[in-house]
């Protein structure tokens, strides 16, 4: 075979190669390239179990072709995730998903239709032996972050809270609990963050939202705030009742006393008929009366002869 013949065969390989390396490349890092616009992670420890609650709040990049498939370590101690979910404006729905081995970490496997998105798992590695409590956080960098931030929350009955890298001083939430916050900024695939976290707790109280949610107001109360009513607009209202009541009750005490029950009607009536019927016996005519018995003269009024006994007639 001639040296221009296989010099042709090798550079056709050649390219066929370099072909092949393009192809793999755009398949992994083009139009699918994973890119995280936000993750927002909440660490709560202590919070409803024992351990560290954290949640990935995650927003794929508009970049990022749906739907994606996506693959993320969490620590191995944890086990398997507690929730897998994508997020939507009608609320929170669960994702299939598989988990592998991957040495010090567990790595979820799992496709979303949907650009946001979100993890929670709890972390058992928090030292409760003691009342010197400590935990490290790390992120594993998995793909690029344009924008990583972070919010601890403060146990009620920690003190002493410190990190690593130090977040400052911490901020009262809506729910009353105190909050740690670092807006760590963009983070490039392969790199981690890490927060090493160290508080006193001398209680194993757990914060727990059917626990410990404060009832408080939003603002102070005087007479603008929503749903007050004034004096001024009460007491007419208050008057305007206590006299409608009062003429109620009137009309009922009139109605009452104003008429006399049938029985007792029939009573007086015949008790008149009796006295008029005795006043005309004894003045009947205007003559006197005798005893139809013993003849003996009856005074006025008499009904009965005061000589024999006899009724008179």
């Amino acid at each position: 075979m001639r040296l221009g013949t296989l010099h042709k065969i090798g550079t056709f390989a050649l390219m066929l190669a370099v072909l092949f390396s393009v192809v793999r490349f755009v398949n992994v890092h083009g139009q699918d390239e994973i890119i995280l616009a936000s993750v927002q992670i909440d660490i709560w420890p202590e919070y409803d179990q024992p351990s560290v609650l954290v949640i990935y709040h995650i927003s794929l990049a508009p970049t990022t072709s749906l739907p994606a498939d996506l693959r993320m370590r969490i620590p191995a101690e944890v086990g398997r995730p507690y929730a897998v979910a994508m997020q939507d404006p009608a609320g929170l729905y669960n994702l299939n998903y598989e988990i592998n081995a991957a040495g010090e970490w567990i790595e979820i496997s799992f496709q979303t239709p949907v650009p946001d998105f979100r993890i929670e798992y709890y972390d058992p590695r928090l030292d409760l032996s003691t009342s010197n409590r400590s935990f490290l956080f790390r992120w594993p960098g998995d793909y690029p972050v344009e924008n990583l931030s972070l919010s601890i929350q403060k146990p009620p009955t920690a003190t002493n809270m410190t990190f690593k890298p130090h977040l400052g001083s911490g901020r009262t939430g809506d729910d009353g609990l105190i909050y740690f916050n670092d807006m760590a900024g963009a983070f490039d695939a392969g790199t981690t963050y890490d927060l090493a976290v160290s508080y006193t707790k001398p209680d194993d109280q757990l914060t727990s939202a059917s626990q410990f949610q404060p009832v408080r107001p939003q603002g102070p109360i005087n007479a603008n705030t929503d749903g007050r009513i004034a004096l001024d607009q009460v007491l007419p209202l208050a008057l305007g009742g206590l006299s409608l009541l009062l003429i109620l009750a009137g009309g009922i005490w009139y109605w009452r006393t104003g008429r006399t029950p049938r029985a007792v009607q029939n009573r007086a009536a015949h008790h008149r008929s009796r006295i008029r019927r005795r006043a005309d016996f004894q003045t009947e005519g205007g003559e006197s009366v005798f005893c139809q018995q013993c003849g003996k003269k009856a005074n006025q009024g008499d009904i009965y002869c005061r000589a024999c006994g006899t009724k008179l007639k």
